[in-house]
């Protein structure tokens, strides 16, 4: 699906400088490389929020096909309040005819997503093209220089909703690289306490070990661009703790942490 950009979008995508030519013919190169190599998940809206195109890694958020999902308004596949805020993006993008940066948390993984305006030619409707990603343990995205940068207001926690204050500044901690002996003086609490809030986010996140919780911290935003970069070794090369993770309570909790873990390792 993704080899030819449908119609209206063939006759647009042109205007795009960061795609260059494009043109509308099949097998393009450019249109390939975005929407099939780059492993970024793209989706053209009409100003009103009705997908145009999407990418097989878009309809994938959905647990949909591309082909299930094009012509249909995205309040049919969001929540209300992801929508709503999603819909004022788009119109800001319209209007102002600039590309904007948004970062949101979806599903305890950390996303940013750049949007771009597309204007036809003559009278025909501007659209706008959205492409993102997990941030993952990488650097965040450079945005385009004439992009506004916008944290969203609708965050998806997933799992770490169910985290207390003090797990998730745990968790935080074991994602910059600190051993427990490390949390245990940063919190001023007991390294035995701190090996309790270790297990009960192992149980919670459904993981056995502390790189897999570190991971889980990168995936989800809570460790800053600085100390990635200043830790991120740490974080690999740590050793590999057991926190005695408990799946009796379902499948499907095991399954969703072990997916967040491999968003997390996803590299550009």
């Amino acid at each position: 699906m993704e080899r030819t950009p449908p119609h209206p979008i063939r006759g647009l995508l042109h205007r795009v400088s960061a795609l260059a030519y494009i043109g509308g013919s099949a097998g393009c190169p450019a249109w390939e490389a975005l929407t099939i190599d780059s492993g970024t998940s793209v989706v053209v809206l009409d100003a009103h929020g009705v997908v145009l195109y999407a990418n097989s890694l878009a309809a994938e958020e959905v647990s949909r096909s591309a082909q299930e999902i094009v012509g249909h308004h995205i309040s049919e596949l969001f929540p209300a309040e992801f929508v709503g805020e999603r819909l004022s993006f788009i119109n800001k993008v319209v209007q102002t005819n600039r590309p904007l940066l948004v970062r949101t948390v979806m599903a305890g993984t950390l996303n940013e997503a750049v949007f771009r305006p597309i204007r036809g030619q003559h009278d025909d409707p501007p659209v706008v093209l959205i492409t993102s990603r997990p941030v993952g343990d990488r650097s965040h995205a450079t945005a385009p220089p004439d992009a506004e940068v916008i944290d969203a207001r609708f965050q998806d926690r997933g799992l770490l909703q169910k985290l207390t204050p003090r797990e998730t500044e745990v968790l935080t901690l074991i994602g910059e690289g600190l051993s427990t002996a490390d949390i245990s003086k940063r919190l001023f609490r007991t390294i035995k306490t701190i090996e309790a809030h270790r297990a009960s986010l192992g149980r919670k996140l459904g993981v056995s070990n502390r790189v897999q919780l570190a991971r889980i911290a990168l995936a989800a935003g809570l460790v800053q661009t600085a100390q990635r970069g200043g830790r991120g070794g740490e974080v690999a090369e740590a050793a590999v703790e057991p926190v005695q993770a408990e799946h009796a309570n379902g499948q499907g909790v095991h399954v969703h942490a072990e997916r967040m873990v491999r968003n997390s390792t996803q590299m550009p």
